[in-house]
């Protein structure tokens, strides 16, 4: 069997019948919703940006990584190639693993540009989901969501009040989104919503970057963070 093309590349094996929002051969844009929700991840980089206070590296990472997701989407969005479609789960990786690979990784390598540590991540990334069916590169990415989640719990201070409330709003966001996400080709939820699932995945996950940056980088009580740390160091 032949697999359809977008301008000279293989599009996904699930093609035309990969979400709720059906595709059609020939497309340019392949899903209207779900390509220009996309642009949530580039609103939430340029928001986060200007909501911090610290402006450190960290966030620079943060915000840049976010903007790759939404060129990512956009991307996979528009063809649902197999190459695109890589891009966009190593991107959503890449985001997840950052924290995690700054502090036990990029620590003990060599010295270079920490963009040149995320291009390199990506490219590898990219490599092996390339190989991968849409459900294994689904429960890659949630996997790798669920350990980035234990190593930031590992570290840092989260207590039931009002300083930590972005934190739970997101955690509480992103549940319902991944939710939406997984079961986002099944009948049973294409048929009781009006606005595609994967849509609004997009969306909430954006609002979520954003409540998990003002909690992360403006309020948590973390010693070792440099957002925290005292003048004297």
């Amino acid at each position: 069997m032949t697999m359809p093309q977008w301008m000279g590349l293989t599009q996904f094996e699930c093609f035309p019948h990969c979400s709720c929002e059906v595709m059609r051969a020939g497309c340019i844009i392949c899903q209207p919703y779900a390509f220009w929700s996309s642009i949530s991840y580039l609103i939430a980089s340029i928001v986060i940006f200007f909501i911090v206070k610290n402006r450190d590296e960290e966030l620079k990472l943060w915000c840049f990584s976010l903007f790759i997701v939404s060129i990512g989407s956009f991307f996979a969005h528009a063809s649902y190639t197999k190459v695109a479609m890589a891009m966009d789960f190593a991107s959503i990786l890449n985001l997840h693993l950052l924290f995690l690979m700054r502090r036990w990784v990029w620590k003990k390598m060599p010295k270079v540009s920490s963009y040149l540590w995320i291009t390199l991540i990506l490219i590898v990334l990219v490599a092996a989901l390339y190989f991968l069916g849409r459900w294994e590169q689904t429960f890659v990415a949630l996997g790798i969501f669920i350990l980035g989640s234990f190593e930031l719990l590992g570290r840092v201070k989260i207590r039931f009040d009002k300083k930590n409330r972005f934190f739970f709003y997101c955690f509480g966001l992103m549940s319902v989104m991944y939710g939406l996400f997984l079961f986002d080709s099944t009948e049973w939820l294409c048929s009781r919503l009006i606005i595609p699932p994967h849509t609004l995945w997009h969306i909430g996950s954006g609002i979520c970057a954003c409540l998990f940056s003002q909690w992360y980088f403006n309020d948590r009580e973390d010693e070792s963070s440099p957002h925290h740390s005292s003048p004297t160091k």
